[in-house]
This record gives structure tokens, C-alpha cells and sequence, in this order.
């Protein structure tokens, strides 16, 4: 809510972070689950969630880590 109050309309707000492996095994090897700066995970639809609730469009995602959200007009 804070970032997104932060935009003006027709802002953009990009965030990189890294999607987990769909698979239960690849999860368990990743690397990115086992650093401990890290406290939640998130995926494309989470993000659409977070993004819909606060007045945000997910307008696209780059590869599997990087998410630009806009803020309407």
C-alpha cells in the first residue's frame, strides 16, 4: 500500500525477485529458498493479488524474476 500511494497515476513500480520452481524437487534444491534474507515467496498470481488491492495493474513480467506494475490514469 505504501509503494503503490507512493506512485502517481500513470506510474510504474518494477520489482525483481526470483519465482519458485513449480516442482516440489527443484524447490527443495533451489538455492534462493535457503537465503535468509528472504522471508516469503511469491508468484506471478500473488502479485496480481497484491496488485489489484491496492490499485495496481500487473502490466507484465520479464523472464521469471522481474514484475512492472502501473498505476492507472
Amino acid at each position: 500500500e505504501e509503494l503503490a500511494g507512493a506512485l502517481n497515476q500513470g506510474g510504474y513500480l518494477i520489482v525483481m525477485t526470483q519465482f519458485p520452481s513449480k516442482s516440489d524437487e527443484a524447490f527443495l534444491d533451489w538455492w534462493y529458498r535457503r537465503d535468509v534474507t528472504h522471508i516469503s515467496f511469491f508468484s506471478p498470481r500473488s502479485f496480481a493479488i497484491m496488485a489489484s488491492t491496492v490499485g495496481l495493474e500487473v502490466l507484465k513480467q520479464l523472464n521469471d524474476n522481474v514484475v512492472v506494475f502501473h498505476k492507472p490514469c
